[in-house]
């Protein structure tokens, strides 16, 4: 249990340093090679649609800017993210790293091939620190 508990937390630490949340910032500097960012999308997920529109661009140029890899996957439902015809070739190894069956907007931290961070939700992070590094 206990290094279950310690596995959540530094999972959580690493996507906290690659999406820019407070406290990330020595590890964002120290591990951004090897890192992608996957974001999970739906067609028919009203935050995905107003965040595809308004702050995605800007995501995806932080990310760029800092080196890491923006990555998108598009599914039809928000209630079923885990189709795996939906998802580019590459990265279905992924959906056998979590569980999560449904949950959009979702973003995935991807530490050379491994998930090493999960946040469900747009407004996890402060939108000035919506990057990796940022």
């Amino acid at each position: 249990m206990h290094l279950h508990r310690r596995r959540l937390l530094l999972s959580g630490a690493a996507l906290a340093a690659a999406l820019g949340l407070p406290g990330g910032e020595a590890r964002a500097a120290a591990s951004a090679k090897g890192l992608t960012v996957v974001y999970i999308s739906a067609r028919n997920c009203p935050i995905c649609r107003e965040w595809n529109a308004t702050k995605r661009d800007a995501f995806a140029a932080r990310c760029a800017a800092r080196g890491v890899p923006f990555r998108v996957v598009e599914v039809a439902s928000f209630g079923d993210i885990r189709v795996a015809a939906e998802w580019p070739d590459d990265l279905r190894p992924l959906l056998a790293q979590f569980s999560d069956k449904g949950g959009t907007p979702r973003f995935l931290l991807v530490d050379n091939g491994k998930v090493v961070g999960n946040v469900l939700g747009a407004l996890t992070w402060r939108e000035d620190r919506a990057a990796p590094g940022n």
